[in-house]
């Protein structure tokens, strides 16, 4: 192994690591701000760059704050609290420049994207928990970066206080369920608008003979139920159980009422939003609209206020459901599911060029594979509306979208996750 050397950090690229340059070579450094100076103690040579392993701090970087979190560091769930508010923003709009000009060969300035920051803490409504079981009984946190050891937390600065609080209850009740407790492999919450939790625990070594954990978790749940807890149970192979509750949680964002099932997806920055609704849908009216990813119907609805007819496509059956029952509680009448696979949809070319004047589009994190993003360039929908939670996929697509006749009419970068390098982006494109 080579002797140590000192990397000084010039700026924080996708993924939200500080790149420098060692004997011309890049290398990766976790956790730096714009300005340290490192040396480098351990790294691991990834055949074209270098990834820091050990570092000490020796000169800080003028930038670089007090992280608010004790954990920060350990903890694997934030990798920003080393920044200010204003410095996190600055960075993820780096980023997304980066993505674009090196992935998907646009050229955009920072003047060209709209930042809307978002509140530091606080925030989340949902969390994914790792249980840790110990002499001291139960208790839980995130996994610790880079490894699959569980850092335990007092408490998760970027979760709802309200959430936070509500959770020692749910510990508390757990704890007394020692088959339960000694099998958890991950309990995710999602937190009301009605003060409501919605609880699902993932469940690992489950006996053939499911009726003991059962019966334990039966005598917890009129005392879960009371305390506003829905709850319910996976088993390794992935079967379902409801224990209690209606099974559903209901926000409220822009006047419109969301019911969200255990399994369907939903943003998780509350304070946001309304904001995030407002600006991918703000503007847009038409003759017709189509929509794919529709989840649980958050675009669908202020949609159809605006359009005389709104297609979805969604695949995840506890999304499709609570979107159906969106659309009952909304009053909306103008809307049709027209199927849930997008790739046989889009082979059976049911939809005709030129028959929408807006497509709107929020894919998972992995963006959308090459044929399906040609297919539907080819409808040739005037409008199109791409929400992304990964600088690097969208960029990815874009460039086809691009290639295919599509130019960007505006790009704005919302902080929904702030203290991590997460960002989301919407942009709004046009076909002449």
């Amino acid at each position: 192994m080579s002797a140590p050397f000192i990397l000084d950090i010039q700026r924080i690229v996708p993924g939200g690591r500080g790149i420098g340059f060692h004997q011309g070579q890049a290398v990766f450094a976790p956790l730096a701000v714009p300005g340290d100076r490192l040396e480098v103690l351990r790294w691991t040579d990834r055949k074209g760059y270098l990834e820091v392993l050990e570092s000490r701090l020796v000169d800080s970087s003028p930038e670089r704050v007090s992280p608010p979190c004790p954990h920060f560091g350990s903890c694997g769930g934030c990798d920003f609290q080393q920044l200010s508010g204003s410095q996190q923003l600055a960075a993820k709009q780096d980023m997304l420049i980066d993505a674009l000009r090196r992935v998907g060969k646009v050229h955009v300035e920072p003047s060209q994207i709209r930042l809307h920051a978002g509140e530091s803490l606080g925030y989340r409504n949902r969390l994914q928990l790792k249980p840790v079981q110990s002499g001291e009984g139960l208790s839980w946190g995130f996994y610790k970066t880079g490894s699959h050891e569980v850092c335990a937390v007092e408490a998760c600065l970027i979760a709802s206080k309200a959430l936070w609080e509500h959770l020692e209850t749910l510990r508390k009740e757990l704890a007394r369920l020692p088959q339960v407790a000694a099998r958890l492999d991950e309990v995710e919450v999602f937190w009301s608008d009605d003060k409501e939790c919605l609880v699902t625990l993932t469940l690992r070594d489950v006996p053939r003979d499911f009726s003991e954990v059962l019966s334990q978790m039966e005598s917890a749940k009129e005392s879960l139920a009371s305390h506003g807890f829905s709850v319910s149970l996976i088993q390794s192979e992935g079967k379902s159980h409801l224990l209690c509750g209606a099974g559903f949680a209901w926000k409220t964002v822009g006047g419109f009422r969301y019911r969200v099932s255990h399994g369907a997806f939903f943003q998780v920055n509350d304070p946001m939003l309304s904001e995030l609704q407002r600006t991918a849908t703000e503007g847009l009216a038409g003759q017709s609209a189509l929509e794919l990813f529709s989840g649980v119907g958050f675009f669908t609805i202020p949609l159809s206020r605006n359009f005389e007819q709104v297609e979805v496509v969604e695949c995840n059956p506890f999304a499709v459901a609570d979107l159906e029952e969106n659309l009952r509680v909304n009053r909306v009448e103008n809307c049709r599911i027209a199927g849930s696979d997008l790739s046989a949809t889009l082979r059976a070319r049911r939809w005709r060029v030129g028959q929408f004047d807006l497509l709107i589009i929020d894919p998972p994190r992995s963006g959308l594979p090459k044929t399906t993003v040609e297919a539907i360039a080819h409808l040739s929908c005037p409008n199109f509306v791409y929400v992304s939670c990964d600088p690097a996929t969208l960029a990815r697509d874009l460039r086809i979208l691009l290639f295919s006749g599509y130019e960007v009419v505006s790009l704005d970068l919302l902080d929904l996750f702030p203290q991590t390098h997460h960002l989301e982006t919407i942009a709004r494109l046009r076909k002449p």
